[in-house]
C-alpha cells in the first residue's frame, strides 16, 4: 500500500481542494493539510500552491502525481494478484525431502494436488542429509529430525518405522537355510549398511512387539550410502542387512524379495517434520501443500 501522505496528495490533486479531498478520505481538513505539509517537508519541494481561492499544482507536483498514480496502479494490481492466489493457489512450489520419502510419498501427493490446482507448479529436490535441511529457494523441507535451534517453522506431519531386513539370496550366501529363524548372533556378523554420516558402529534399540521387553545391540557397518534409495537397491541386490523405512520395503516384504530380521521386535517410530521459512505469513500455495502432506506416512 502507498504511504498515507502520498494517497492524500493524490486525492488533493484530483479533487482540487482540501475540503473535497478530506470528504473523499473521510478525514478532517486539518489532517489532510498536515499530511500534505509533512510530505512537502520530507521531499523538500512544493507540490501544491495554496491561495485563498484555489489550489494549483506546481510543475514538480504534476510530475510527482503521475509517478504516484503509476505506483498506485501497480500496488492495486499486486493486491489483486495476491487475492487471486488466496482463492486459487498458484506459482512454483519447491519441496525437498529424503529420497525414499520423496519418491514413495511426497511426489504422488503433490502431483495429485497439482492436478486439482493447475496453476500450481511443483518442483522436487532430493535431500537425504539433514545437516543442510533448507536449501535456497526451497518452500517446504521434509525432515526426519526436529529443528530445535532454527528460525524455521516446523511441525510433525507423520512417522514411520525402520525395519531391519535382508534379501533371501544373501541369507543363502551365508549358508543359513532357515529364512524365518535367523538369530542375532548369526546376522550381527553379516555386512551391515549405514548412512555415510553415521558412526560405523551402529546402535540398535528395539522392543518386543508384545511384551515391550528391550533389546539392545551393536553392529559394525561395512557398507555406506547417503540415500535411502541406494540403500534399498543395495540390499535388494544381496548387499547385506540394513534398517530401511517401512514405506520403502513393505511391498518387498510381502512378495518375499526381502526378509525381516527379528520379526518379534521393532524399532521406535521416526517422526517426520515439515519445515518452512515463512513464519506466520504462509503463502496460499505453501499452506495448501502443507495440509496435503499432513499424515504423509
Amino acid at each position: 500500500m502507498l504511504d498515507k501522505r502520498v494517497l492524500t496528495f493524490i486525492r488533493i490533486y484530483e479533487c482540487g481542494s482540501l475540503t473535497a479531498a478530506a470528504t473523499s478520505l473521510r478525514l478532517s481538513v486539518s489532517v489532510v493539510g498536515n499530511h500534505l505539509q509533512h510530505l512537502e517537508n520530507e521531499l523538500g519541494i512544493k507540490l501544491i500552491l495554496r491561495t485563498t481561492r484555489k489550489l494549483m499544482p506546481t510543475s514538480a507536483g504534476a510530475t510527482f502525481y503521475q509517478a504516484c498514480k503509476r505506483l498506485e496502479k501497480e500496488a492495486s494490481h499486486a493486491l489483486e494478484e495476491l487475492s487471486k492466489e488466496a482463492i486459487e493457489p498458484s506459482g512454483r512450489i519447491t519441496i525437498s525431502a529424503p529420497s525414499g520419502l520423496l519418491e514413495q510419498a511426497v511426489t504422488p501427493i503433490i502431483s495429485n494436488l497439482a492436478e486439482k490446482h493447475p496453476k500450481l507448479k511443483p518442483a522436487f529436490i532430493t535431500q537425504d542429509n539433514s545437516s543442510k535441511i533448507l536449501q535456497d529457494d526451497v518452500d517446504i523441507a521434509i525432515s526426519v529430525c526436529e529443528l530445535k535451534d532454527s528460525d524455521l517453522k516446523s511441525f510433525r506431519i507423520g512417522s514411520f518405522r525402520r525395519i531391519l531386513c535382508v534379501s533371501p539370496n544373501y541369507i543363502k550366501s551365508r549358508k543359513h537355510m532357515d529364512m524365518n529363524n535367523i538369530p542375532l548372533e548369526v546376522f550381527r556378523n553379516w555386512d551391515h549398511l549405514a548412512p555415510t554420516w553415521k558412526d560405523p558402529v551402529f546402535n540398535y534399540n528395539m522392543t518386543h512387539i508384545e511384551t515391550g521387553d528391550p533389546l539392545q545391540f551393536t553392529i559394525e557397518s561395512t557398507r555406506f550410502t547417503n540415500t535411502t534409495l541406494s540403500a534399498h537397491a543395495l540390499i535388494l541386490n544381496n548387499g547385506g542387512i540394513a534398517a530401511l523405512p517401512d514405506y520403502v520395503v513393505k511391498d518387498d516384504l510381502k512378495t518375499g524379495k526381502l526378509v525381516r530380521l527379528l520379526p518379534d521386535y521393532q524399532l521406535t517410530k521416526t517422526p517426520v517434520y515439515a519445515c518452512h521459512p515463512y513464519g506466520n505469513q504462509i503463502p496460499a500455495r505453501v499452506r495448501l501443500c502443507l495440509v496435503a502432506l499432513t499424515g504423509l506416512v
